[in-house]
């Protein structure tokens, strides 16, 4: 009886030893940022997503695109970099997909994100162009220590689970930038058109001086001429290079009249006397 006693005594010390109380979750004091076009454009295939970003929100668009382009998603950060945790939607042709952000709590070094997801009722009146609805909560510097994200989300009345993250905050100081990158510059020009401006520090020009027989455009980086010449039946995909620092787009734009907006589509064809042209950090 005696080492009954004390079988049953072993046990219950060792199951108070492993029964620790979780902390309850608090709300916090964070404003979410939510946007419907925060890939400016970007028409990629991509689904849902949760992911942990760290930088400003034109770092963390960037870093975004990166991301659903392929790149490695990180989940080690430095003390000193400002976090973010990003709500994404997907990709959609069109408009009408809601994003809501209900509530945002902490337990521990647990996030929890709540959030609500709504689609379009069948012929419900929507914007014809693409949309990536996307959500940036904010969490700022954290100290170091391991973390981890959960986001549950609603759709029609009933709550799941939907993904859950772990990162981790180091002790080390990333070194403090000297540059921060600054937001995409984009324009359209129409032909016979002429525009210049300062960009980065770089001094930028484009003149688009024909779109027949050939779409003929000029660009000139810091004094250095790159001129560009396509034929109006080739492959309508926009023109990517890089120059020192920077990253250009050039692409042939039509725009067509959708529920009353002036909507522009790109990539369509070059037969156009319109073009879309854009300069971003990124060049190697």
């Amino acid at each position: 009886m005696a080492r009954f006693i004390k079988i049953i005594f072993v046990l219950v010390l060792l199951a108070g030893c492993t029964s620790q109380p979780q902390p309850e979750p608090k709300a916090m004091s964070v404003e979410p940022v939510v946007d419907y076009y925060f890939l400016d454009g970007y028409t990629g295939k991509a689904g849902e997503g949760f992911y942990v970003i760290s930088g400003e929100i034109n770092e963390v668009k960037e870093k975004l695109k990166k991301i659903l382009a392929g790149e490695p998603v990180r989940s080690t950060f430095s003390r000193d970099e400002s976090i973010n945790l990003v709500v994404f939607r997907g990709v959609f042709p069109t408009g009408g997909y809601g994003i809501e952000i209900n509530s945002v709590e902490r337990a521990g070094n647990t996030f929890i994100v709540r959030a609500t997801f709504t689609d379009p009722g069948r012929g419900a009146m929507v914007t014809q162009a693409f949309t990536q609805p996307t959500a940036i909560v904010p969490l700022g510097k954290l100290p170091a220590g391991s973390y981890s994200a959960e986001l549950y989300v609603k759709r029609g009345g009933e709550e799941k689970l939907h993904s859950s993250i772990e990162f981790v905050v180091e002790t080390a100081v990333a070194p403090p930038s000297t540059t921060v990158p600054p937001a995409p510059r984009s324009l359209y020009i129409k032909v016979g058109g002429y525009e210049q401006f300062t960009y980065w520090g770089h001094n930028i020009a484009i003149n688009y001086t024909s779109a027949y027989p050939y779409q003929t455009v000029e660009i000139i980086i810091d004094g250095k001429e790159k001129k560009i010449e396509v034929e109006l039946t080739s492959t309508p995909r926009g023109i990517y290079w890089k120059e020192g620092n920077l990253s250009f787009a050039l692409k042939p734009v039509l725009w067509e009249i959708r529920d009353g907006q002036r909507i522009p589509f790109y990539e369509k064809t070059w037969n156009t006397t319109e073009l879309y042209f854009e300069v971003f950090p990124g060049g190697m």
